[in-house]
């Protein structure tokens, strides 16, 4: 069983350093499209082939609504799809920058990409993108993301913020 489907259904109190699974975590996402930024983390949600290029399709046409660059050199596209049993969460960080769109112009250097079913009892979709977006308003987050080397470092930066 994939590392995605076989997470527990969270509740509204679990912390962002419990919904991301290890694998989930890429430090040196190497992308230089949005495109291919969200192509390269859906992967990392383990969802398979087939329902992988759905969840992309999905983000993409997410996009085109309005860009999910929040500022500050943050993303954080966000989907709902029948191709998730659970809520995902998965995080890159682009150190060269990926042109986004953002309304502050600045190139994104962190991805939360978040897919979620299209129902969940709890709605933690919501409250997740909330404390990501609480995590990263916080310059000193962003430079404590910036600095991670490794994947206990990342996690070990969203447990000292609280997250």
């Amino acid at each position: 069983m994939d590392t995605f489907r076989a997470m527990p259904a969270p509740d509204t109190a679990t912390p962002l350093h419990r919904l991301i699974q290890p694998s989930a975590v890429l430090l040196d996402l190497q992308a230089g499209t949005r495109e291919e930024a969200v192509e390269r983390l859906v992967e990392r949600l383990e969802l398979g082939p087939e329902a992988s290029a759905n969840v992309s399709q999905l983000l993409e046409q997410r996009e085109a609504k309005g860009s999910t660059g929040i500022g500050h050199g943050v993303a954080l596209p966000h989907a709902r799809s029948i191709d998730a049993d659970a809520l995902g969460l998965a995080y890159g960080r682009a150190s060269a920058g990926i042109e986004w769109g953002s309304q502050d112009g600045e190139a994104v250097r962190h991805v939360f990409l978040l897919v979620a079913p299209p129902v969940h009892v709890s709605n933690v979709y919501l409250r997740v993108m909330g404390d990501v977006a609480r995590l990263v308003r916080a310059p000193e987050a962003r430079q404590s993301l910036d600095a991670v080397k490794t994947v206990e470092d990342f996690f070990a930066a969203l447990t000292d913020r609280g997250c």
